[in-house]
Formats: structure tokens, sequence, C-alpha cells
């Protein structure tokens, strides 16, 4: 009878081991003898040193058929990939699954691989990214692919970022995507195809009716997104969109169809700003299905926030789970006006308001509507004593009970913001990992913390670089851990704490005694960055 017999090979960082190859095909030899057919999988990441692609060929030749292959890493070259194709030419039939990327492989790289893909009718999954081929090579891949077996392709999977294909490569490339009818996935980011190149896609993007992830991020996309956004609605399998470094700043004026499938946007590292905020509340309310929503490092500022916080209160359902306002200066008038519109959002489990100068008061009004929150990053946001304590305020249940993670990093809690802090923490029984570096809490604040240390038992990564703990501080945590080590698994970061040498050998002795406990400590002169 028929059996399958699939192999996994891997090999990372280290020179390709054609003896582990070689034990593979002896096994695979004696399996044939009682089998019809071997399937091979093949999975080889190097970082350093060309593989010999004849010796792995002649390796490769052992097996009956090859359906997945993946050399990453490998700076294929030019050469090497015309040989590499002449292996792949004999699995065309049988290859489903090929990932090559970064191996360098230039325009003429592409030609050779052009060729021989065109025949390979069972490829689902197809990763060439990160290859230097250029609009050359892109114009060569598509010219062999639009004229070959190309619309018998089962192709679901299709990743080309970062191939520097320009307007010229995605003109070409776009003839091949209208014939690709099964295409699911298709990563097209870093490729610099300009606001003309998003246009061009915008003709054929809707005649891929399974594609449901578009990745066109860091693209200099600019006024291209409009026509973008337009044409949503023409892709009905769309769930996940990747607009992210584009230098976007509106989405345009004109209103939007609704978009009922996407789930997954990223705008971030835009340059909206208050003004384009109004085209984003436009189109997120046509996104009644959105659960993560990215618009970090956009400039929003306090004005775009309160446009958006508007926009959002007219939606008719708020879906989202996921939300990122991080790095927006958005400061306590913004987070006032989104208080308001999170109170609906009852399924938030991801808020991240990092880097916006936000201050304890305001954001504990915030963290107040949401109940269901998981994950909160609050860091760089001049949270002082008084804001810390506004803050343990409303840690308490139901809030307390699902939360997993909190940053408060590079704020200004101080020793007893830190006291507060740790009241509560016992509280939140589900909490895993707990980021306090940079704030100031000294010696005061780290004997606070260890006093509660015993009853956060689900807690695994604590973080207190930068907090000026000394030895006096360190010691009572060392005494602390000391105590539960048989029951802790906890990663502790106390790095540039200057908590002395001896302090610093006690918490390694305990790492030696436990395989559950990872001391993390580096010491030098710098002065500790200090926010307020």
């Amino acid at each position: 009878m028929d059996f399958e017999l699939l192999f996994n090979l891997i090999v990372s960082r280290n020179k390709l081991s054609l003896k582990i190859l070689g034990m593979i095909s002896e096994i695979s030899k004696s399996v044939r003898a009682v089998t019809k057919k071997s399937l091979v999988m093949v999975i080889m990441n190097k970082f350093d040193n060309n593989v010999d692609m004849n010796e792995l060929i002649k390796a490769l030749r052992q097996y009956t058929a090859l359906a997945h292959l993946e050399l990453k890493h490998y700076e294929i070259g030019t050469v090497e990939a015309k040989t590499l194709t002449l292996l792949l030419a004999e699995y065309s039939k049988s290859l489903i699954h090929l990932d090559l990327c970064c191996n360098n492989m230039g325009p003429k790289g592409a030609e050779s691989l052009a060729g021989v893909l065109g025949q390979c009718t069972s490829l689902v999954h197809l990763d060439l990214c990160f290859n230097e081929f250029g609009p050359e090579g892109i114009e060569r891949l598509s010219g062999v692919l639009k004229n070959s077996q190309c619309n018998k392709l089962a192709l679901t999977h299709l990743e080309l970022s970062y191939n520097k294909c320009g307007l010229a490569g995605i003109e070409s490339f776009s003839e091949v995507l209208k014939n690709l009818k099964s295409i699911q996935y298709l990563d097209l980011g870093g490729n610099e195809i300009g606001s003309a190149g998003a246009e061009r896609l915008v003709e054929v993007l809707p005649l891929c009716p399974a594609l449901s992830h578009i990745n066109l991020s860091n693209n200099e996309i600019k006024s291209g997104a409009e026509k973008l956004a337009q044409v949503l609605c023409q892709c009905p399998a769309l769930t996940h969109l990747d607009l992210n470094r584009n230098d976007i700043e509106s989405l345009g004026k004109l209103m939007f169809r609704r978009c009922s499938s996407l789930k997954h946007l990223d705008l971030s590292e835009n340059r909206f700003k208050p003004v384009g905020a109004k085209s984003l509340a436009r189109l997120i309310r046509q996104c009644p299905a959105l659960n993560h929503l990215n618009l970090r490092d956009n400039q929003i500022e306090s004005e775009g926030t309160e446009i958006l916080a508007k926009g959002l209160e007219l939606c008719d359902n708020l879906a989202l789970t996921h939300l990122d306002l991080g790095y927006n200066w958005i400061g306590p008038k913004g987070a006032e006006s989104l208080a308001g519109v999170l109170r609906r959002c009852t399924a938030l489990t991801n808020l991240d308001l990092g880097n916006n100068g936000i201050g304890g008061k305001s954001l504990a009004q915030v963290i107040e509507q949401c109940s269901a929150l998981t994950v909160i990053d609050l860091s760089f946001n001049r949270i002082d004593t008084e804001g810390a304590t506004s803050l343990a305020g409303v840690l308490v249940f139901p809030r307390c009970i699902s939360l997993t993670a909190l940053n408060l990093g590079c704020n200004s809690l101080g020793p007893y913001g830190m006291q507060s802090l740790a009241a509560v923490l016992p509280l939140c029984t589900a909490i895993t990992g707990l980021g306090l570096y940079n704030n100031m809490i000294g010696p005061i604040g780290a004997v606070s913390l260890a006093k509660v240390l015993p009853l956060c038992t689900a807690l695994t990564v604590l973080d207190l670089h930068y907090n000026r703990i000394r030895s006096e501080g360190a010691g009572r945590l060392v005494r602390v851990i000391q105590s539960c080590l048989g029951s802790l698994t906890l990663t502790l970061n106390l790095s540039y704490n200057m908590i002395g040498e001896k302090i610093i050998s006690a918490f390694e002795k305990l790492e030696s005694k436990s395989t559950n406990f990872k001391f993390i400590c580096e010491e030098d002169e710098e002065i500790p960055i200090e926010f307020d």
C-alpha cells in the first residue's frame, strides 16, 4: 500500500550537514523497500557560508518526490540559482511549498526560476522575498509566468517583499496577478511601488476573489492609499490589510462603501495627523468586523484623537479587540475623549497607549472603561506618584482578573507610587509580564514589590532595570526569591541598578539551583534616563 513519509530537516546557522542528509537517505531507502513513494520536507536556514548546491542536489535526488523545500539565508546568488532550478524541474509535479527568501538571486536568478515555476502546478506556497530581483527580475518572472501554465497554478500564498520591484515591476506583476484566482495571501511590502504602483494594483486586486491578506507596507504609497481604500469593498474575502510606513496623510474625502470582511488594519507609522483622522474615522465606520486596529506613530495628537473618538461613537458595532495608539502624543485631553468611546468596546483585550504623555489620572479614566483588558502598555506617559495611585485604584475587580501583561516602563512612579501599585498586584492573579523599568522606585519601591512577589504566582517576567534599587532593595528580592525558589518560574531583569557584586553573586547562585529562574544583570557607569 502507499505510505507517505515526511522528513523534516532543520539546519540553522551551521554548515549543511550532508552526513545528516545521508543518514536520512539510508532510512528512506529502507522504507522504500516496502512502500511506493516518499515525500520529503527539507528546511534549512543558514546565515553564513555558501552552500555547495551540487552536493545538495546530489543528496536530494535520492528521493522520489520533494514536496516542501526551504532554503533561507543561503546567499544562493545568480549562478547557483540556475543550478537549483534543475532540481526544482525534477520535482515540478510534487512541489507544494517553496521558500527561497533572503538568497540574493538577482534579476538573472529570477529569470532562471521563472522557467520552472510555471511548471509547478501543485505549488501552493511560494516565498521569494529579499532576493534583489529589481524591476528587471520581476518583469522576467512575470513575463514567463503569464505566458506559461500560470492560469493552472494553485498558489494560495505568495511573498515577494523587499525585491525593489518599483513601478515597472509591479505593472508586469499585475498581469500575472489577474490569473491567480486562488491567491489568499499576498506580500508585496518594501518594493518602492509608489502611489502609481498602488493605483495599478487597485485595478487587479478585485480580480482575486479569494484574497484575504494583503501586505503593502513600506512602499511610499502616499496618496495612492485613497484609491486603495475605495476598492476594499470589492475584495469580499479581505480580512487583513497592512499599509504601515507609507507616508499616508489621508484616505481621501469620499465616503467609503461597507467592507464587511476586514478584521485587521495596520496603518501605523504614517502621517495622518489631526487632519487625516477624519478619513480614518469614516473608514472605520464602514468596517463592522474590524478587531485589530494599529494607528501607532501617526502624529494624531489630542485633536485627532477627539475626531477619531467622535467617528467611533457613530459605529453600529465596535468589535475591536486590539487597539494601538502608541506614539501619538494624544495627551490628557485626547485620552478623556477616548475613554468615552472605549466604554462601548466591550471585547477590547489589548490596548497600547505608550508614549502619549497622558498622565496617570487620565489613563485611569481610560482603563476604568475597559473590563476585559489582558495586555496594557502605558509606558512613557509621565505617570507620577499620584498618577500611580489613581491607576492602582482602577486595577481592581473585575479588571484585575483578566490582566496578563502590564507595561509601565519609563514613567516616574517613584518609591511610593510603587507601593500603591504593589498593593493591588496580588489581585492580578493572571499577570505573567510586568514592566516597571526606569521608574526611580529605589530601595523602598523594591522592598514593597518583594513583599507581594510570592503572591504573584503567575508572574514569569519582571523587568526592573534602571531603577536605583541598589543593594538594599535587591537584597530583599534575593531573600524572597530564595524562599519560594521551588515554586517560582521567573525571568528577572535588574540591570543598571547598582546592586553590587555580592548581590549579583547571590542571584547567580539561585539561578544555578533552578532552571525556572533566570537572572539578567548588566552594570555600567551610565546614568539612567529619567522621565517626568
